[in-house]
């Protein structure tokens, strides 16, 4: 029995001391994963590709850096590069840990289109000889430099690039023949166009009646109200009635006692039509009598035909 506990005790010992290693080892190493070789706090490669080229083809220029974080802050790493002749189409970079170790990539993508990636001609000495172009002009870019900004502790990286080669695109067989010659037209291209000169014509026409048809409506619009406005004022028509005592009171002024019959007639017919029946047979009555209409009678009777209507004839008071 004390045995067996003996066994015991010492399998969980042995379990404990290798946790323990391993728990010392993962923190030593900045939670998994290794220095890098030699103890290097960086690690870094450079490549082209691809190396020969044919003119105006662009190429891929690539470093790799390999950052130890336990020695150097990966932020702070930086990369200088000339690739002159050659032009920068695009830039792009990466990152990604693991464990300990920051990888950083930086991808660079060029083109030539000067006369410095053009294939060398041989010397006047060489061309009165048997020299021939070679057809290919090498390109050294300088070396690109890495350094980790801030730090005097880390020297800074300097990386070889290999030698790019343009080739170019003339047949050198073909180039030697007294036929070879370059085809240039110096006639410009059909015309092309988003939108036709005639459509494009109906637009703009179209487009300049709406902006004239805004200020057209709006001087239109004024116009007419000037019109109204000069035009004379009409005064609201007479009610019937009204238009009946007017007459009765200007054929009263007159001598003839035929207009006032016929002035208190239409009074009378007024009257009778608007309800007021016991003047309007009043009136009726003094139209007819012999031999003519008093004129003080017809004034009495106009004055108590207003006195019920209001005043204007119009309704009863």
């Amino acid at each position: 029995m004390t045995r067996r506990r003996a066994l015991v005790a010492a399998g969980v010992a042995a379990i404990v001391a290798g946790v323990v290693t391993l728990a010392v080892s993962i923190l030593g190493t900045g939670g998994g994963g290794s220095q890098l070789p030699n103890g290097v706090p960086l690690a870094v490669t450079a490549s082209i590709s691809p190396t020969v080229v044919f003119f105006a083809d662009p190429i891929t220029a690539r470093i790799d850096i390999a950052v130890d974080r336990k020695k150097v802050d990966p932020d702070r790493v930086r990369i200088a590069t000339d690739f002159r002749p050659f032009d920068r189409l695009a830039q792009t970079k990466t990152r990604r840990d693991a464990g300990r170790t920051t990888y950083i990539r930086e991808l660079y993508r060029l083109r030539c289109l000067s006369r410095d990636c053009v294939q060398l001609l041989p010397s006047v000495a060489a061309a009165a000889g048997v020299a021939k172009p070679s057809g290919r002009r090498g390109t050294q870019f300088p070396p690109a430099r890495v350094y980790v900004k801030g730090s005097s502790s880390v020297h800074p990286l300097l990386l070889q690039w290999p030698t790019v080669e343009s080739v170019t695109r003339v047949n050198q067989a073909e180039s030697q023949l007294e036929t070879f010659f370059y085809h240039a037209s110096l006639a410009p291209p059909d015309a092309s166009y988003a939108l036709s000169p005639t459509a494009l014509l109906w637009v703009l026409l179209l487009a300049v009646l709406l902006l004239l048809a805004v200020p057209t409506a709006l001087v239109a619009r004024r116009v007419r109200a000037y019109r109204r406005a000069r035009l004379p004022t009409l005064k609201p028509e007479l009610p019937p009635l009204e238009r009946a005592l007017r007459l009765l009171e200007w054929a009263n002024r007159q001598s003839d006692g035929e207009d006032r019959r016929r002035a208190l007639e239409l009074v009378a017919v007024e009257l009778l039509r608007g309800g007021l029946g016991d003047l309007g047979e009043r009136a009726r009555e003094l139209a007819w009598s012999p031999p003519s209409p008093p004129a003080d009678e017809a004034g009495e009777l106009g004055t108590r035909v207003r006195a019920v209507t209001g005043g204007d004839g119009a309704t009863p008071a």
